[in-house]
């Protein structure tokens, strides 16, 4: 007889139980719900070698991300600057008309440049280019005290049936660095306001028309513009030449 079985003999157990008592065990703890100390004490025998023939888990790898080198700068282009479009140069001030260049004044500009008047009155204007070729000539800025001259015009324009319109007359004086004294008025009332306002001239020049349309009213008032050393020039002849004046009458006036 084999030891094994003499020695379950002994202990009065059998080769069936062995075999059976684990079978047993297991149904006992399906059925019953409850655990036998015999399959509490294989139960982590069972979760040991469980673990121990379960493969490790993989760690998740993570992906490492390149890291990309910042791109090299492009030269950007500087944006276009507007500029403004060059200026145009500033036009000369217009001293002298164009009439005046082609000799038309000159022989009177000679007269007064001699006599270098602070103050001239004109009767009748004319086309307008006569008194500011006048003082074209005797007005400049390199002399200060020329800019005080003193200057008038008395002339009805287009209302008298003159040669140039005001608005053409004033046109003409653009550029001018002393301007007259405009008085749109008849001969008689504007020698009138010329004393009233501007007192007595040095010089008084009077033009061929005015000669003979208003000769009464020279008479009666032209003595109001005069002082005793007054000069009064006409160009009745086509020349300008110097009128006389009784001075009796400047007296009175």
């Amino acid at each position: 007889m084999p030891l094994k079985k003499l020695w379950n003999s002994l202990c009065g157990r059998s080769a069936e139980k062995e075999t059976t008592a684990p079978e047993t065990a297991a149904q006992s703890v399906a059925v019953t719900g409850e655990v036998s100390p015999v399959a509490a004490v294989s139960a982590p025998v069972v979760k040991a070698s469980a673990t121990q023939q379960a493969p490790a888990a993989k760690k998740p790898t993570v992906k490492k991300q390149a890291v990309r080198e910042p791109a090299a700068a492009t030269p950007v282009a500087p944006a276009p600057v507007a500029t403004a479009p060059p200026r145009k140069a500033a036009a000369p001030l217009r001293r002298v008309l164009s009439m005046v260049s082609h000799g038309q004044h000159d022989a009177l500009l000679k007269m007064l440049k001699r006599r270098q008047p602070t103050s001239v009155l004109e009767i009748g204007v004319g086309d307008g280019s006569r008194m500011p070729a006048i003082l074209a000539s005797l007005a400049s800025e390199e002399d200060p005290q020329s800019l005080a001259i003193k200057a008038a015009v008395i002339d009805e324009f287009e209302m008298g049936n003159g040669e140039v319109a005001m608005r053409d007359y004033h046109r003409q004086l653009s550029g001018l660095l002393v301007r007259p004294v405009i008085f749109p008025e008849p001969v008689s009332r504007g020698l009138l306001s010329v004393s009233n306002r501007l007192g007595r001239m040095d010089v008084v020049l009077i033009d061929a028309a005015v000669v003979t349309d208003h000769a009464d009213a020279l008479s009666e008032r032209l003595v109001k513009v005069l002082h005793e050393t007054s000069v009064v020039l006409s160009n009745e002849s086509g020349k300008w030449a110097e009128r006389s004046v009784a001075t009796s009458n400047r007296r009175a006036a």
